[in-house]
């Protein structure tokens, strides 16, 4: 009979060996079901590497390995470093991408979901946000429905900058605040906005009244050139001074 050849003996480490025992138990199993003949296979050729690699697993094998189970044992040698390193680096990978997502979220800003008026927005934590310092037309009004459009086409989808004057609510318990839209030098103060393009009336509201002389003449070029409601609306100068 001729003899098969044998490969020199090295010691494996116990982070090595424990690794090699949690394959074997994956690809063969616990042993409760009959082992097929590829599962005997593999058992054979784990069982010998480990043996001749590790003096520790018993006696001395100087049996060679059979040469049909050698592209299998190389196989699982070759798999366990990715096996390792994918425990490794795809937790990583998922907090970085957690972490990216996290960045895009402007900390200081507010993602507008619905124009639930002309001159009220609500927000995706359900907050509704009601514009200081504006008046828009109401519902039957002339140029509502304009002017509830253009809001929707300034903030709607879009992530806003919120600005308190003094009051924190209206009786109604909607957020007071001036509101901004987009960063640097595109950004637009929507309040104002809607004023210059003659989609709301100047309304002053103590003791909000950071911005009241700008929106009152924002409302005069309006009304003097015949922005919006000031042309399509026959309408008074609306009362400067309101309470909320």
């Amino acid at each position: 009979m001729t003899k098969r050849k044998s490969f020199p003996g090295k010691m494996l480490s116990e982070q090595q060996r424990r690794a090699t025992r949690a394959v074997r138990k994956v690809l063969i199993g616990s042993g409760d079901r009959p082992e097929t003949p590829a599962k005997k296979r593999v058992r054979k050729a784990l069982t010998g590497s480990a043996q001749r690699l590790d003096p520790q697993a018993g006696k001395q094998v100087t049996r060679g390995c059979d040469r049909s189970t050698l592209p299998l044992v190389l196989a699982i040698c070759l798999l366990l470093p990715v096996l390792v390193s994918a425990q490794v680096y795809l937790p990583l990978l998922s907090r970085d991408e957690a972490q990216a997502t996290a960045t895009s979220i402007p900390v200081d800003r507010f993602l507008v979901t619905a124009v639930a008026d002309r001159d009220t927005i609500t927000l995706s934590n359900g907050e509704r946000v009601r514009y200081i310092g504006i008046q828009a037309p109401e519902v039957g009004e002339c140029y509502y429905a304009e002017a509830k459009a253009r809001n929707a086409e300034l903030v709607r989808g879009q992530w806003v900058r919120l600005v308190k004057d003094v009051s924190e609510t209206d009786r109604y318990g909607q957020l007071l605040r001036y509101v901004y839209v987009r960063e640097g030098p595109d950004e637009v103060f929507v309040n104002a906005e809607l004023v210059r393009g003659g989609y709301a009336f100047a309304y002053t509201y103590p003791p909000d009244v950071a911005y009241a002389e700008l929106f009152v003449q924002l409302q005069q070029e309006a009304r003097e050139v015949g922005r919006g409601l000031w042309s399509a609306c026959v309408t008074a100068t609306p009362t400067q001074t309101s309470t909320y």
